[in-house]
């Protein structure tokens, strides 16, 4: 279910099964469960999957992005978000304004440590 982003889309979709839900709530720990067992595997990058939906234990979805996660799993969040937003605007043929993006991603994200991460992405030059 890759369209489904925030919990609240998840909850509410009569089309997904209460097994499905738990599925997807907890896929993110059994993601970094999985790849931890893999011999080899690059060190904290169970960490950054487990906690690629901004919660810190891997379950669920965050509804507000706090500062208790890997500043690498941040970093995802942050570019996914963005990646998102001009997604949206290809998708609904509307013209990409990044300015606007950015402004948007500093609306959703408060915390300072998100913001810096916004400031870094924003002096990047396209």
């Amino acid at each position: 279910h890759p369209d489904l982003m925030y919990e609240d889309k998840l909850i509410f979709d009569p089309n997904i099964t209460e097994e499905e839900k738990e599925i997807i709530i907890n896929h993110a720990s059994e993601a970094a469960d999985a790849i931890r067992r893999y011999p080899g595997c690059p060190l904290g990058a169970d960490v950054i999957i487990m906690q690629h939906h901004g919660t810190p234990n891997g379950q669920g979805f965050a509804t507000s992005y706090k500062d208790d996660i890997s500043p690498l799993a941040k970093v995802l969040i942050i570019a996914e978000a963005f990646t998102e937003e001009i997604y949206q605007k290809i998708e609904t043929k509307t013209a990409v304004n990044v300015e606007e993006i950015m402004d948007k991603l500093k609306e959703r994200f408060t915390k300072h440590t998100y913001k810096k991460i916004i400031n870094t992405l924003e002096s990047i030059k396209i």
